[in-house]
């Protein structure tokens, strides 16, 4: 999507110490047929968290798709904020975490914990903002699409009910 870019410049330009204040996640949707990167803009993830005013739930360790390279840092046990997740579509394991990998990790190995309380952003919410880009939105809400049709499917929807789920549908409603 950005090769040898960083999209934190295209959003908000290049200020002087731009990646101290901001960050971005950046996570690999690897399948059997290739890869898809996501970027994530935190800031307004954090943003979303605040003015959608979501409340704390809690998400098992076995549900998390975490990132294995985040470094393990002893001193993320006194970061006590909570951790912001996505209900994530397409993976084996339903969530990712947005905000808080280096907390989880930490808490995970160093306290063998294993449920975290945090926020978690379902495709519900006003979603648009933490992405950076229409393609990364767009094919988010194709893999939410996929998986709630086959439900749909297992459900026995109707073709009607099948179609009137689908974005092309909504999009020309």
């Amino acid at each position: 999507m950005y090769p040898n870019t960083n999209p934190l410049f295209f959003r908000y330009g290049k200020a002087q110490d731009l990646e101290k204040t901001l960050e971005m996640y950046k996570f690999q949707y690897i399948t059997r047929y290739g890869q898809f990167i996501y970027h994530f803009d935190v800031e307004m993830v954090n943003n979303l968290v605040r003015e959608q005013k979501l409340p704390l739930e809690k998400i098992q360790l076995d549900d998390l798709a975490l990132d294995l390279s985040t470094k393990l840092i002893k001193s993320k046990l006194d970061d006590k904020r909570f951790p912001i997740f996505l209900r994530f579509y397409g993976l084996d394991k339903p969530y990712i975490c947005l905000d808080g990998n280096k907390r989880i990790q930490a808490r995970a190995t160093l306290n063998n914990e294993n449920v975290f309380k945090g926020f978690v952003i379902y495709p519900t919410e006003v979603i648009n903002s933490i992405f950076f880009t229409e393609v990364e939105l767009l094919f988010f809400v194709f893999n939410f699409e996929c998986v709630n049709l086959i439900y749909g499917l297992q459900d026995g929807w109707t073709e009607k009910e099948l179609w009137e789920f689908t974005q092309a549908y909504l999009k020309d409603s």
